[in-house]
């Protein structure tokens, strides 16, 4: 992936909320939205 690319991550992990949360701020990516689904959670990350 190049810079300002997005991608969309599905977890079925509960703790992902903190932990892609974590990731993106330690990396500099940028956490675009956040959606809770029947079985888990939902992001969308844009690239440094």
């Amino acid at each position: 992936m190049v810079a300002g690319e997005t991608l969309w991550v599905e977890t079925t992990d509960d703790l992902a909320v903190l932990d892609i949360a974590h990731m993106c701020n330690e990396d500099g990516h940028s956490l675009l939205e956040t959606v809770a689904m029947p079985t888990g959670h939902r992001f969308l990350i844009r690239k440094r």
